[in-house]
């Protein structure tokens, strides 16, 4: 039997988007096409040249259960504070927030400090457990609000840095790298700031602005609260609002 298959554009631009090129995922998608399309072949005992433009339903199903295996999310790493904090910021940015109604979509997650940008990723399972290893023995920490900062439609809380902030960062993107091979991204790095998000509402900035203007800065300013919690969180399209954490470790005393 001679055979050749010809698979259309969209499919091929389809697995490169998801797959990448040439990478091993992409190769065991080709195999399952070509594997279905051969025992067609022997099955109907078909001894030519064909082309194949429709995938299976066979095809399309080991598709999905390969999508499964190799799921990518974003993940998220923060650090969490002590509920009695956590609530008074929350209640009073609702407060607030009553009249402008800005988008409050920041609080789908515990308030916190997060310690590297967002990143998609398949092992997040894996990273996920790498960290929990890494840091479960380490200790809770005090840290205080310096400032109130608003950049185009977000309003945060500028967290003074100590070294143990900067040392989180550095391991956790030394590890990615070095394991997983996954590079900083965004403001990783040197530039990367510490804060905690109020409201982001990129949509909505001049109501963004009026509420900032509105904040009593001092009644935040140099709040001291304690870090107790690592959280983790994942999403499936890396927005503001769509994460939800999946993990966490308490800190130690």
């Amino acid at each position: 039997m001679v055979s050749s298959y010809i698979v259309n554009h969209d499919s091929i631009e389809v697995s490169n988007k998801i797959f990448g090129r040439k990478t091993e995922a992409q190769k065991e998608l080709k195999a399952l096409i070509r594997k279905d399309v051969f025992d067609l072949a022997v099955k109907h005992n078909i001894n030519l040249i064909f082309t194949v433009v429709v995938v299976s339903n066979m095809i399309i199903e080991r598709f999905k259960l390969l999508l499964k295996r190799i799921k990518i999310m974003y993940l998220w790493i923060g650090l969490g504070i002590d509920k009695e904090n956590e609530d008074y910021i929350r209640e009073y940015c609702k407060k607030n927030n009553m009249k402008y109604k800005v988008n409050e979509q920041s609080f789908t997650l515990p308030q916190h400090i997060s310690l590297k940008t967002s990143f998609d990723t398949e092992e997040y399972q894996n990273i996920i457990n790498d960290f929990k290893n890494m840091f479960r023995n380490n200790k809770k920490m005090n840290l205080k609000v310096y400032d109130i900062e608003m950049v185009s439609g977000v309003i945060w809380l500028n967290i003074n840095e100590i070294p143990e902030l900067r040392e989180y960062h550095n391991l956790i993107l030394d590890h990615l790298k070095e394991k997983y091979n996954i590079e900083k991204i965004g403001f990783d790095g040197e530039n990367f700031k510490f804060y905690s998000t109020l409201f982001q509402d990129v949509d909505n900035k001049e109501k963004v602005s009026e509420l900032y203007e509105n904040i009593d800065k001092e009644i935040l300013i140099n709040k001291e609260s304690n870090i107790n919690r690592i959280y983790f969180g994942v999403s499936e399209v890396g927005k503001v609002g769509t994460y939800k954490v999946v993990d966490y470790i308490e800190l130690t005393e």
